[in-house]
């Protein structure tokens, strides 16, 4: 059954310019997400791109094809550039190389030499493969390590735009050489798949741009806004679940309690502002300390909380030992003022007897006391 190759053309226009008020909304509402302007200016050309096929700019009509399949091509880049940065990925310049060759070797020959409809699909539906084919693996290696439904998404709907562009690049070899409204009618449930894909691509920006938010909202719902460590809640939460996983297993775990000497001092001393960059500094001199899966809460206050897995008491003295020391011989610039800090801590590990884990925060809060009436800047483990 033929069908009108205009007709199947105007809703492909329709949906490209469909997608640059969807696209543009995003960026108006989020220009500090690296990636999304690019996203916005590609679907800019591609809706420009479709115009051009329709609308004569100029009598020559191989420059016409020539501007037109380069609107396209443009396009393209640009939503795999926007891609790349918004996963910050290194540039792979092999294939911009790559793109940008093909593009000006067979588009300028199959549009202004010979021109061919045809050939210029293929060439075009090739490079998308490619492009779109490096883009889905990034994001399906994503998901393998976070397993986000955002990048599963975004990996199912690339790769649905790559076998349809690769279909379609397949099915336009052997027509020979046809128009462009002729192409579209010899061939529409594919071309109705390709605007299809078009439209889910735009669901993909949504998504993305969503799953940006919805991290940012989990990360200050889960942590301190001044330290930008887990806040009480969320470290108590975890430390629940570790706890339980721990005991089961009989694993050694350990759980220090770290509190600021005089930290009030500080405050009446240099002022609120500068008690803030102190407990930051503090923040940074413990984390050079710990391992990337130990975990650091603010308790609250001047008070952290470290929770260290499979660590026994010999090894959380070590590195508490450490961390007193690192906080002790470092010294706190802020401005013309320098503050010195030292802390006291409090440590426990898992015991047969502890039923909860706030068994083992008694047990810290206990060892810290302890510590404190000692005369403070020590290390004291429970008893």
């Amino acid at each position: 059954m033929n069908v009108d190759g205009f007709t199947l053309f105007v809703i492909f226009m329709l949906i490209s310019w469909t997608g640059v008020f969807c696209v543009g909304f995003l960026w108006a509402s989020n220009r500090d997400i690296r990636g999304i302007s690019h996203w916005f200016y590609s679907q800019v050309l591609y809706g420009v791109a479709t115009v051009l096929l329709v609308f004569h700019i100029t009598r020559n009509e191989g420059l016409q094809l020539f501007i037109t399949n380069t609107a396209f091509f443009c396009a393209l880049l640009l939503f795999f550039h926007g891609h790349i940065e918004f996963l910050r990925l290194k540039h792979p310049k092999p294939l911009y190389a790559f793109a940008i060759v093909g593009h000006l070797v067979f588009f300028s020959y199959f549009s202004v030499v010979d021109s061919n409809a045809n050939a210029r699909i293929a060439t075009m539906s090739f490079i998308t493969v490619i492009l779109t084919g490096y883009i889905s693996g990034k994001y399906w290696m994503l998901w393998r390590q976070k397993y986000q439904a955002n990048h599963l998404f975004a990996t199912t709907a690339l790769t649905l735009s790559m076998l349809v562009n690769l279909a379609r690049m397949l099915s336009s070899g052997g027509h020979g050489t046809l128009g462009i409204f002729e192409v579209f009618a010899h061939s529409p449930a594919l071309y109705v798949c390709l605007f299809w894909t078009q439209l889910i691509q735009i669901f993909v920006f949504f998504a993305l741009i969503n799953s940006i938010h919805l991290n940012n909202l989990k990360h200050l719902a889960n942590h301190d806004a001044l330290t930008n460590t887990y806040n009480r809640r969320s470290f108590m939460e975890t430390g629940d679940k570790l706890f339980s996983r721990f005991k089961m297993n009989d694993q050694p775990m350990a759980l220090m309690m770290v509190d600021v000497d005089w930290f009030k001092s500080i405050n009446d001393k240099h002022g609120h502002p500068a008690g803030d960059e102190a407990l930051r500094s503090l923040v940074s001199t413990i984390r050079e300390e710990l391992r990337p899966r130990d975990m650091l809460g603010r308790y609250g206050g001047e008070e952290f909380c470290i929770l260290l897995e499979d660590t026994n008491r010999d090894v959380a003295t070590k590195v508490a030992e450490r961390i007193r020391l690192a906080v002790e011989e470092k010294s706190i610039n802020i401005g013309k003022i320098t503050i010195n800090m030292s802390v006291s801590i409090g440590i426990a590990t898992l015991e047969r007897g502890m039923q909860e884990f706030s068994d083992m925060l008694s047990y810290s809060d206990k060892a810290l006391y302890s510590a404190k009436q000692a005369g403070r800047n020590r290390v004291v483990h429970s008893t």
